[in-house]
């Protein structure tokens, strides 16, 4: 292929359309365990979370909740995968044989937001949520003054620990949050 503008944009164009068939194929789990949240700052703050009121009967005055009583917050972190393509491939045809490597792209991106989901899952033990205690803890804090403690783990029995989530809720156990969404960005200038 003679490497020029309009062939160099036709394998754009290609590779682009392998990653997206793909990312659009690839089935992913984690949104039945996390709830996703955009963001639009370097970091976002979640410090409403275990501020669930439940319904009353009103009776006299309105009973505001402060949903504020934590200080949790989610930094962003970036994430890339880079593949490089001989422009010898390129001028012998054989750029056909990155097109499953594209394809890969596009599973692994869409997959991406599983291994960030059940890794922190699997961590539960030791990373913090937003009372400050392990995801999985004996003590964590409940009720109005926060002065009752709550367990969500069960310390007996030997073996593999397997989890039990209540994800039929709006907010899921997890936070996926997400700064912008996956895609392809190709550098194929003649200058790059």
């Amino acid at each position: 292929m003679i490497i020029n503008q309009q062939n160099l944009n036709g394998l754009k164009t290609a590779f682009t359309t392998a990653f997206n068939a793909s990312f659009r194929d690839a089935s992913s789990d984690y949104d039945k365990v996390a709830t996703s949240m955009t963001s639009t700052t370097q970091t976002q703050s979640y410090n409403w979370l275990g501020q669930f009121p439940q319904l009353r009967e009103w009776v006299g005055d309105r009973v505001l909740r402060d949903v504020t009583q934590h200080n949790y917050t989610i930094s962003n972190k970036k994430y890339e995968a880079t593949v490089a393509v001989s422009r010898d491939d390129i001028e012998d045809d054989q750029y056909a044989v990155y097109m499953p490597l594209m394809q890969e792209l596009g599973f692994s991106a869409k997959r991406h937001p599983d291994q960030l989901v059940f890794s922190l899952l699997a961590r539960g033990r030791t990373e913090k949520c937003y009372d400050g205690k392990p995801f999985f803890a004996t003590d964590h804090p409940v009720g109005r003054n926060k002065k009752n403690a709550t367990s969500n783990v069960d310390s007996g029995g030997s073996g593999s620990y397997w989890y039990l989530l209540d994800a039929m809720h709006a907010i899921k156990p997890l936070i996926l949050q997400e700064r912008r969404p996956h895609e392809l960005t190709t550098l194929m200038e003649l200058q790059d």
